[in-house]
């Protein structure tokens, strides 16, 4: 039997189905369940304040006002230097401007964007400090699963016994109740897409009687689309909904869904008016203004969109909070906002909508279960990528990895999906070209996807290898082990260039695995001002978005002995082989592979995803040359050039010159020492140094040094020692930082043309540059 034929059966079939019905660890009680998830809490908390790299501190290099809303109020959009994860949403923020500190609320967190609700302070502001309180949020789904273990009897503990498959459910036969279900059928629809598949029927019938539903949606396949028909149904019915997702956008697009669903209808427009639906916390979508708690609460002329915690002890403000909270019949929020409004946590509803279940922490799920009398409805991929922590320790961070579809039992520790009567999976899917979807559908999701053929026209072409192997393009990484490559980023910037040369409404992501190469290709394309025409995102950021066109960067090339562990895998068990599905599920019409194909198909593993992507592509798609692109990257920016061996010398001793008239700092890599002209290039450091110019050199702590560098630590010098990749022998290297000047950036393994380095007189990629070959404690 395929994975298809029993998961999305004709629907009495799947209410008949009980036989092989499976149950996950009901000898655990719940409240044993409860407190482990909070020891997990607790642990995750303690991580976050020690880890070095946590974003309590948060750079913002400019912000501008993009909203202004009522009560002197204003939403500010504020670029970041460093990538920001969406966990960050909902935390309290302190914006630092350096002349005073005023406090806000993030609501919205993405790539190398932060928006912050809080006080009007002008149009724009200038670089400043975002103090972001990470702890603040978990600390409140710690107090919340405390008063459960404390008080079960005030919670519904039966809910969030089987969500976690801690007791047996019975297979239920449906509801009659159908009503919006016919609605939503409607034969007078103008399109095929507004109307439920079989699958989405099936989930939508069983979400009525089910206490616990699954609803497997892979990429583009209606998940949420699904879940507001559901939620709508409920609502019919006249019952009471707490419907979550993971971001706030993600809350906002659920909503949308549900709005769409209603169309035009008197009546919801007249309840809606009236606070029958509710969205807590702030939206930035104008069609979802009249839904929003501040809203209402301006209305009533009692507070204003965000009361801050000073005002929250104001009795009117509050008890207004408190009425509309009670009455609503559907509340939207992010599961942040679930643990940490005091009101919400008051009430108990009929239904949970779970929208991106499998990236919902387990805490969130069992405490917001807790919070149901009837039933769970959990949306989901389960092979996407699930829940992240910075917890080491095995026991907790099993608590916060794994998803609920495998901590219920749907899933197997070995990937393989268990035939339950309450798992609907959805199999028709919308996003993406057929080409482009069968690279992860039988990989993947066992052949089950299916693409409807009057969707769009299928292109000439959507599938592309950008091959990198003529650059012999040079991987490194950084002193905290994230990996980069300077000209698969040129490359990357050139693809992009060139797409939106030949169409400047299309719209383009740049996908990678690593922080450290997401960095440079955002610095790139902050100089060629392309940083707001396209995302730029590690995988892990990019899951739940599209885009027209997806650029995904593999990164990884020699002198690397083998290939990084985000490209390795090939069961879709592993987290590996999940990003790489991610990746490549964004892209809706066109897909790039940007890598050096003969280093790959050399070091991969034969069963890995990447090898059958790479092949799949190679025969069936497109393959272009990636030092061409480089070349379209090179000419559309002055600050960038490329520099042949011939004229390197005279050049960097032009700079070098310069800087000593500046009288700032100059740091090289000790390589270049060993150099035939390495004799000429000591002589003017030693003159630098005499001048006045702090000179460091970076070196190999394993490796010796050379003479010259040794004659000039007794000049003066500053010796740095790199750690260098397991494997290497020594750096490839050849990179001068000249102050704010220039950067040199070379290797004995990459010449383009003829050039061994590449000039950046850039100021965001040289910043970037200098960053990434910065020592770290510890490399």
């Amino acid at each position: 039997m395929t994975l298809f034929a029993y998961l999305v059966p004709d629907y009495k079939a799947v209410l008949v189905d009980n036989a092989s019905r499976h149950t996950h660890n009901t000898s655990m009680s719940i409240t044993v369940l409860l407190e482990k998830l909070k020891n997990a809490v607790e642990a995750e908390i303690i991580a976050q304040q020690a880890d070095k790299a946590n974003l309590k501190s948060l750079r913002a290099i400019w912000a501008e006002r993009i909203r202004q809303i009522e009560d002197e109020q204003a939403v500010y959009r504020f670029e970041t230097a460093k990538q920001v994860h969406p966990s960050l949403e909902d935390a309290p923020v302190v914006i630092d401007t350096g002349e005073t500190e005023v406090p806000g609320e993030v609501i919205f967190a993405l790539g190398y964007e932060v928006h912050v609700v809080t006080a009007d302070l002008g149009e724009s502001l200038g670089a400043c400090q975002l103090l972001i309180d990470l702890t603040f949020i978990l600390e409140r789904l710690h107090q919340l699963l405390e008063e459960q273990i404390r008080s079960p009897r005030h919670f519904e503990m039966a809910t969030a016994e089987a969500v976690f498959g801690l007791r047996e459910i019975a297979g239920v036969a449906g509801s009659s109740d159908t009503v919006s279900l016919l609605r939503c059928m409607r034969e007078e629809s103008a399109s095929v897409h507004e109307r439920p598949n079989p699958e989405q029927r099936a989930a939508i019938q069983l979400s009525a009687e089910a206490p616990v539903l699954f609803v497997w949606g892979p990429p583009g396949t209606g998940k949420t689309t699904t879940l507001a028909w559901i939620a709508e149904a409920c609502v019919r019915r006249g019952e009471s909904v707490l419907l979550v997702s993971n971001t706030n956008v993600a809350v906002d697009r659920a909503l949308t869904k549900l709005l769409d669903a209603v169309g035009t209808d008197g009546e919801w427009t007249r309840r809606i008016a009236q606070g029958a639906i509710l969205r807590l916390g702030v939206s930035e979508l104008p069609q979802l203004q009249p839904l929003l708690l501040g809203t209402h609460m301006e209305a009533h002329k009692v507070g204003s969109v965000t009361v801050d915690r000073e005002s929250k002890g104001e009795h009117g403000s509050q008890r207004e909070r408190r009425r509309l909270i009670e009455k609503a019949q559907l509340i939207a929020c992010t599961l942040a906002k679930a643990a940490t409004d005091p009101y919400l946590r008051e009430r108990r509803f009929d239904v949970l909508l779970i929208d991106e279940g499998s990236m919902a922490p387990l805490p969130y799920v069992a405490a917001l279960s807790a919070l149901c009398r009837k039933r769970v409805v959990v949306g989901g991929d389960f092979r996407q990528l699930p829940p992240i922590s910075l917890v080491q320790e095995e026991e907790e961070a099993q608590w916060l990895n794994t998803d609920i579809f495998q901590q219920a039992g749907v899933v197997a520790p070995d990937g393989m999906v268990r035939h339950r009567w309450n798992l609907v999976a959805l199999a028709e899917q919308w996003r993406m070209r057929t080409p482009i979807c069968e690279l992860v559908n039988e990989p993947m999701y066992e052949g089950m996807l299916r693409t409807p053929e009057h969707l769009h026209g299928e292109p000439e072409e959507c599938l592309y290898l950008v091959d990198t192997t003529p650059l012999r393009a040079c991987s490194d990484r950084t002193g905290s082990y994230s990996h980069f490559n300077v000209a698969s980023a040129l490359v990357c910037v050139g693809l992009t260039q060139r797409l939106l040369t030949e169409n400047p409404l299309l719209r383009v992501g740049i996908v990678t695995p690593y922080n450290a190469q997401a960095s440079l290709i955002h610095a790139m394309l902050l100089d060629c001002d392309l940083a707001h025409e396209v995302r730029v995102a590690t995988v892990h950021r990019f899951q739940g978005e599209e885009r027209q066109a997806i650029i995904f960067d593999c990164v990884d090339a020699p002198p690397f002995g083998w290939v990084g562990q985000f490209l390795r895998g090939g069961s879709p068990a592993e987290e590996s082989t999940r990003l790489l599905n991610v990746a490549v599920t964004r892209a809706q019409q066109q897909l790039y592979l940007v890598g050096d194909s003969g280093y790959l198909e050399r070091k991969l593993p034969s069963q890995a995803l990447l090898r059958y992507i790479l092949q799949r592509i190679r025969n069936e798609g497109t393959v272009l040359d990636g030092s061409r692109l480089v070349g379209v990257a090179i000419d559309n920016q002055r600050a960038w050039r490329w520099v042949s061996e011939a004229d390197f010398a005279q050049m960097l001793q032009q700079d070098l010159r310069e800087a000593m008239r500046g009288r700032g700092s100059v740091t090289v890599m000790e390589p270049l020492l060993h150099r035939d002209d390495g004799e000429a290039l000591a002589v003017l450091l030693l003159n630098l140094l005499r001048a006045g110019v702090e000179v460091n050199i970076l070196h190999a702590e394993s490796v010796g040094l050379h003479e010259r560098a040794t004659a000039l630590h007794k000049a003066g010098a500053r010796l740095t020692p790199l750690r260098l990749p397991q494997g290497r022998q020594e750096y490839q290297d050849w990179c001068v930082f000249i102050g704010r000047q220039a950067v040199w950036w070379g290797s004995v393994v990459m010449p383009y043309r003829g050039a061994a380095f590449l000039r950046v007189a850039s100021r965001a990629t040289m910043n970037e540059l200098q960053f990434l070959r910065r020592p770290r404690s510890g490399a």
